[in-house]
């Protein structure tokens, strides 16, 4: 053989046993799956690159009513942590996942944010028995399942993402205690943000595309959203776009969102003096991993406050 063609060869065969190492190295970590990207970001933001993360629902997408592809469903089989937000909120998901082995663990966020919301709202009422907190919504979410929307949620959920990840993969624990604890302090820092940014806004009355604001509202002490939609972004019935039209005049702004059409928003506030906003939950304008939760929340408290203010 040619000194030239073999060198070619052997180069060749060292670059296919280089990717195999490399592939294998990948296979060997800690394989997760995530079905929406705000619970794709705080799930990078405790494991970092000791795993591999698969995102089920792109940002740009409604998370309601979506179906999965081949190679999503594959992803799924393959996993051994899933991290989600609900059977509820993605209830496509569901059946997959109801069909896992016992060893792998599944873990659904909204179950922790359910209970942590409701010890919050029992201190609160315990503190503050006044008229004046009727108007906020600090009572009612059962129908709302957007829960990441109050960071005070995320924070709780670091920690049970680090305990699954660690019930996972054990010999990761120091590096995946080390990053839940960042994340913690920097989404506490978030949270203190957001409320100070929102704190004299509480009088403001507002209209949502649908019913998915009720957290961020508990969260930073927000009058109730009044939604056009329900919580599953189903469209409403005449009556109610009737009864929603009569509250326009006495609302600050109505709101469009990203992953919808606008035409049943521009049907409600045509004709009406009120100011326009855009509110984008999934965060489809940033790229996914550790950062995009928290850019994803201060643009959605940025839209809250620009039409909110006078």
């Amino acid at each position: 053989m040619h000194f030239q063609s073999l060198a070619t060869f052997f180069f060749s065969c060292w670059l296919a046993s280089t990717a195999l190492i490399s592939t294998a190295q990948a296979d060997d970590r800690l394989r997760i799956v995530t079905d929406i990207a705000p619970v794709h970001s705080l799930v990078s933001m405790v494991v970092g690159d000791d795993a591999a993360i698969d995102l089920l629902v792109p940002p740009s997408q409604s998370p309601h009513g979506f179906s999965l592809k081949p190679s999503q469903v594959r992803a799924i089989s393959n996993a051994q942590l899933v991290i989600m937000l609900s059977d509820d909120f993605t209830p496509g998901l569901s059946r997959h996942t109801d069909a896992l082995n016992n060893d792998v663990v599944v873990v659904q966020l909204s179950d922790t944010a359910q209970a942590h919301e409701n010890r919050n709202v029992e201190r609160e009422y315990s503190e503050h028995q006044d008229a004046e907190h009727d108007d906020h919504a600090h009572d009612k979410h059962t129908d709302d399942q957007h829960t990441w929307l109050n960071v005070e949620n995320a924070i709780a959920w670091i920690d049970v993402i680090e305990k699954a990840a660690i019930m996972a993969d054990a010999q990761s624990q120091t590096r995946y205690q080390e990053n839940s604890a960042k994340a913690k302090a920097d989404l506490t820092a978030l949270h203190q943000r957001i409320q100070t940014q929102l704190a004299n806004l509480a009088d403001k009355k507002y209209l949502v595309y649908h019913d998915a604001y009720q957290h961020f509202a508990t969260g930073y002490a927000l009058a109730t959203p009044i939604a056009i939609a329900l919580s599953d972004a189903r469209a409403p019935s005449a009556a109610k776009i009737k009864a929603i039209q009569k509250q326009v005049s006495a609302a600050s702004c109505i709101f469009s969102e990203q992953q919808h059409d606008d035409a049943i928003v521009d049907m409600i506030a045509s004709g009406q003096s009120i100011k326009r906003g855009m509110l984008d939950p999934m965060g489809s304008r940033f790229d996914t991993g550790p950062a995009h939760y928290s850019n994803t929340m201060l643009e959605l408290a940025n839209s809250f406050s620009q039409c909110l203010s006078d």
